[in-house]
């Protein structure tokens, strides 16, 4: 069996209806480039959370945790499109080809996760001003 009709078949038909939530909290001082303060995401799969601190002298820590977890209600093996993917992208983890990280079948497909857990540290520097003489 090829990976593309493994993937085909681990798709499968679906019939969805839902109701979704999230649970937002911001109090960063800036939406693009926060000095200080937190920012919380909770939705129904996923949560999402940062946290930045002013080191003065324009240097800033930021660091971010995001987890989630699938748990089908029938018993059965995930959905593909139902996955978490990870890799690539700038909300993702950077320095991986889009969705590279997790199962890949056949050394060429990504069949995502059922459970992920991502993180990462920031130190944002002033740039250096060069004198001249």
């Amino acid at each position: 069996m090829s990976s593309l009709s493994s993937i085909r078949e681990s798709a499968g038909h679906s019939l969805k209806s839902s109701f979704t939530y999230v649970f937002i909290r911001d109090n960063r001082d800036d939406i693009l480039l926060p000095s200080r303060g937190y920012y919380l995401k909770l939705s129904q799969h996923e949560l999402e959370s940062q946290i930045n601190y002013n080191l003065g002298k324009g240097f800033i820590f930021s660091a971010s945790l995001r987890n989630g977890v699938l748990y089908p209600l029938d018993g059965k093996l995930s959905k593909i499109s139902d996955r978490f993917f990870l890799g690539g992208g700038v909300q993702s983890i950077r320095g991986f080809r889009l969705n590279d990280i997790g199962p890949i079948e056949d050394k060429k497909d990504s069949l995502g996760g059922d459970i992920y857990l991502a993180g990462g540290a920031s130190l944002f520097t002033p740039l250096l001003r060069v004198r001249r003489l």
